[in-house]
């Protein structure tokens, strides 16, 4: 997941201001999606924005909606700080 966010940020010439890190656990692995697998996490600091459940097809509106256009995709909040 996280090359692929790499990579799209990239796409979209955002990859030089926005960093990116792999984490351990932030304990929302613990809840699980709908089908019963682990949930991938994506934090966004400063602001503060936890998104869970998060899919390969998901990283798209991520870049454009949250990343581009700073605004908050809902379907995917988990929480904010």
């Amino acid at each position: 997941m996280l090359d692929i966010l790499r990579e799209r940020l990239d796409s979209k010439g955002l990859s030089a201001e926005i960093k990116t890190s792999k984490s351990g656990c932030l304990s929302v692995c613990k809840e699980t999606n709908p089908k019963g697998g682990f949930c991938p996490t994506v934090v966004i600091y400063p602001h503060g924005v936890w998104y869970r459940n998060v899919a390969e097809g998901d990283i798209d509106e991520i870049v454009e909606k949250h990343f581009k256009n700073n605004v908050v995709v809902e379907r995917l909040l988990h929480h904010t700080m």
